[in-house]
């Protein structure tokens, strides 16, 4: 993506295992960019939990024991999905722009994958470029700041 390095997947068994579990509050940027013109990909996966980033049949969606809103998406485009989670509340932005839809009371992962990693075999056809965990949930500002250098660096447009 914007001819930085990046993992392939290949939508068939491909996947890492990160030993990092974030539990709650955090606050998880990844850049990635997907192939699939739809299908249930998981880009980033829960280890321990149900707990998801990604593409979805009804667009590019965020689970974490329930549904946020989905925002829009289309095969080979860049994305900067953004997930903020406290033990209240989750929420979702895609290039810079909070999707409709909370989750109240979401579980944290307990470990994250990459791809098919996780709890659930859902590989991913993507390209993922840039993964960013903070443990604690950013403020408005801070989550601007981050996606805009992910913005400059991957060549996206945000709002």
């Amino acid at each position: 993506i914007n001819s930085k390095p990046g993992i392939d997947l290949d939508a068939t068994n491909d996947g890492l295992t990160t030993s990092f579990a974030p539990s709650n509050p955090f606050t998880i940027f990844v850049v990635w960019r997907g192939r699939s013109a739809s299908g249930d990909r998981r880009v980033l996966n829960g280890i321990g939990a149900n707990w998801l980033m990604g593409p979805r049949s009804s667009g590019i969606g965020y689970y974490a024991n329930n549904w946020a809103g989905y925002g829009a998406y289309a095969a080979n485009t860049t994305y900067i999905q953004t997930v903020k989670q406290t033990t209240a509340l989750g929420f979702q932005r895609v290039n810079g722009v909070t999707i409709s839809g909370n989750i109240s009371s979401p579980v944290a992962p307990a470990g994250l994958g990459i791809g098919c990693e996780g709890i659930f075999a859902e590989p991913s056809d993507a390209y993922v470029c840039e993964l960013i965990v903070y443990s604690r949930s950013l403020s408005a500002g801070e989550t601007s700041i981050v996606e805009t250098y992910l913005a400059n660096k991957y060549n996206v447009t945000i709002p």
